[in-house]
């Protein structure tokens, strides 16, 4: 039997887990000296009166394994709302399980509900 990948909406309760998805996707790519933000900034500007972003959490038995974080975007050159994709993460441990095509697929939904008709 497979195990489930539920796909849910960040809460200010996920900030760390945010946090951490942000810091191990720099260690993959090798930017971890770009990383000056904290768990505070992210609680702070994802979840405050006006959010600068959104994210998705994926979770496999209730635990954390991947992030889309996004935001959205106009284009004048469509005259139309769009979405874009800033952060993708999947943990090492189900790289290959189709965790990030979720993640890009509930957020294609996400986009579309909101008007958005193409996504970066």
């Amino acid at each position: 039997m497979s195990e489930t990948i539920v796909i849910r909406p960040a809460t200010k309760e996920d900030a760390s887990v945010i946090h951490d998805m942000v810091v191990a996707l720099a260690r993959d790519t090798g930017k971890m000296a770009l990383v000056t933000s904290s768990v505070e900034d992210i609680a702070r500007d994802g979840f405050g009166a006006a959010p600068a972003f959104e994210a998705l959490i994926a979770e496999k038995n209730g635990a954390p394994v991947g992030l889309a974080l996004f935001f959205p975007e106009y284009s004048t050159w469509r005259g139309r709302r769009g979405v874009y994709l800033q952060d993708l993460f999947v943990d090492g441990s189900v790289r290959g399980e189709g965790v990030g095509a979720k993640l890009i697929a509930a957020l294609a939904a996400r986009g579309a509900r909101d008007g958005a008709v193409y996504m970066r």
